[in-house]
């Protein structure tokens, strides 16, 4: 189970896993910006195997779509800030565990 915690001044967003058996949080990501931060409601966006995980980082200004392994080391930047991503609309995964992101 993991969780988006985005601080009420919208400076600090952190993404936790959650051990639904006892409770206990482990922050995994943690961004912070001096004027705020925007919040991508369909992030993180979990592979369908479950190994990896698609995150939106803006944390060189703009918007960058990134594949992190589940403990959220970074694995590879899918579409670079200078491409100007806006949505990530849908993520989806074939039999062979091919994904395809619209």
């Amino acid at each position: 189970l993991t969780l988006v915690v985005l601080s009420r001044d919208q400076k600090k967003l952190q993404l936790l896993s959650a051990d639904t058996k006892t409770g206990k949080t482990t922050v995994l990501l943690e961004e912070k910006d001096d004027k705020w931060i925007n919040l991508h409601k369909k992030m993180p966006l979990w592979l369908a195997d479950g190994s990896a995980f698609l995150w939106v980082s803006e944390k060189d200004g703009f918007p960058q779509l990134e594949l992190h392994e589940k403990d959220a080391k970074l694995k590879d930047v899918v579409v670079d800030s200078n491409f100007g991503l806006r949505e990530v609309i849908d993520l989806e995964s074939d039999e062979k565990g091919n994904s395809t992101v619209y």
